[in-house]
């Protein structure tokens, strides 16, 4: 550790500087560095001179301008060293100051300077240089036209990314103008052929969406017989012309024909129930219950047994013969409610 700067002169501010005469406590003993020192003072003082000393061991030279210039420090093993033992010393030094900062910071003061490379306070600058220096190598020349090394490599790099790029937009494009005809286009575009594909609004996202499907692991491409199906599905030929002829109008005076003939239908009155002859009403809610009772033994209504005598008379008031009147009556009034009647009868009862 160093101990005291024993003389200086020729230096600075410094002409004959001796410490032990100079840097005294209150006893007037000499002050020896500690571990941590603080000098200060007031300007051209001589702190900057001082670091110069030092940093003449880190650099291993003196500072220009100065003549003759002597020195001398003093170790805390009491080893002395001058300025004639700048390059066999081997003290550990590293000095920040005015002169650093011109040296290897010159873009604080100059606009068009740069940042030098320096070692890190405390490290072992040779491994450092050499580490410096390999990676240098390594990294080789940036210079337009005069590259090397990884630059070199990278500069390779570049033109073949270029390439590769150039490439992959020129596909791209051409792909894109595939897809625009294949899904849009005048001639080939699906979106035109929606007698064959059935979509008249098809775009390229639905045709990229299909293209997805097709190429996913679970579809399966149809058989040549399955194509013959779809496509005799899909396929649209043209039918025969087919010609509508008018439909047959119902004559008016033919269902009055029928209504008359139906209103004076004689059936035979032998075997009938007076009592439901003389109620319709009645006649149609028994008729409603045999309809309802058939093939029972017992009344629904009201539970009473129906005996065979019973049926007999039942069977012979609603005998075929009335039951067929019903029906011509029931066909009757279909025909007049259908809308073609209503229809041909409102164009008779216009003319009258």
């Amino acid at each position: 550790m160093l101990k005291k700067i024993g003389r200086i002169k020729n230096f600075g501010v410094f002409q004959d500087f001796s410490w032990d005469a100079s840097v005294l406590d209150e006893h007037g003993d000499p002050y020896d560095f500690a571990k941590v020192n603080i000098i200060y003072g007031r300007n051209y003082s001589g702190k900057t001179t001082v670091s110069r000393v030092l940093r003449s061991f880190e650099t291993e030279s003196l500072p220009a301008n100065f003549d003759s210039p002597m020195f001398t420090i003093m170790t805390s093993d009491g080893t002395n060293f001058d300025q004639t033992h700048l390059s066999d010393c081997d003290l550990d030094v590293r000095v920040f100051n005015q002169d650093f900062i011109h040296e290897n910071l010159r873009f604080l003061y100059d606009p068009e300077g740069d940042v030098s490379a320096f070692a890190i306070l405390g490290a072992d600058n040779s491994k450092i240089e050499q580490q410096i220096k390999s990676i240098k190598d390594e990294l080789g020349s940036d210079k337009d036209g005069e590259e090397s090394g990884l630059y070199a490599e990278l500069t390779e790099r570049d033109k073949v990314a270029k390439q590769i790029k150039q490439e992959y937009e020129i596909a791209r494009r051409e792909l894109d103008n595939k897809l625009a005809a294949k899904a849009t286009g005048r001639e080939t575009g699906i979106k035109y052929r929606a007698q064959r594909f059935g979509d008249q609004n098809y775009n390229i996202t639905k045709l990229t969406r299909d293209i997805d499907a097709v190429l996913a692991p679970d579809y399966t491409v149809p058989t040549s017989t399955e194509l013959e199906i779809y496509e005799s599905t899909i396929s649209v030929e043209a039918k025969p012309e087919v010609k509508f002829g008018l439909s047959p109008q119902p004559k008016i005076h033919q269902l009055i024909l029928k209504t008359k003939e139906l209103l004076e239908r004689q059936i035979a009155s032998s075997n009938k129930i007076a009592e439901l002859l003389r109620d319709s009403v009645l006649n149609a809610w028994v008729k409603q219950g045999i309809e309802l009772n058939h093939g029972k033994e017992c009344c629904g209504f009201c539970g009473n047994p129906i005996s065979n005598e019973r049926w007999q008379l039942l069977n012979s008031h609603f005998d075929e013969e009335s039951k067929q009147l019903i029906a011509d009556i029931d066909a009757c009034i279909v025909d007049m409610e259908s809308p073609l009647c209503q229809d041909s009868c409102r164009r008779v009862l216009s003319k009258v």
